[in-house]
């Protein structure tokens, strides 16, 4: 089993390829350009520090629904995971809201 970056059709066609089951992970506290890569570190706005944000793209994410790029664009990835980096401050408190919200769909 290989865990990818949500939506990359290069690493779903490798695994494909040698029958190896794929896991697409996307990120909660993460931009996102419009393609579908995750924003650089280097950009501003590239890393998400507002806990509402983070869960209100968390639960796009999970729900298959767009949400806003760097640009504010809307965007839409297909993930089978999701991530909340650890480092942040607020991260155990939104996991926990994350949990929640996710159980009361």
């Amino acid at each position: 089993m290989v865990l990818a970056l949500a939506d990359n059709s290069r690493e779903r066609q490798l695994a494909q390829a040698a029958g190896v089951p794929l896991i697409f992970e996307a990120f909660a506290d993460r931009a996102y350009l419009a393609d579908g890569q995750l924003a650089p570190r280097r950009l501003s706005g590239a890393v998400h520090h507002d806990s509402q944000r983070i869960l209100q793209q968390a639960l796009a994410i999970a729900q298959g629904e767009p949400f806003a790029d760097i640009d504010g664009q809307p965007l839409q990835l297909r993930a089978d995971s999701l991530c909340v980096h650890g480092d942040n401050a607020d991260a155990l408190a939104v996991l926990r809201r994350l949990r929640a919200s996710l159980d009361a769909l």
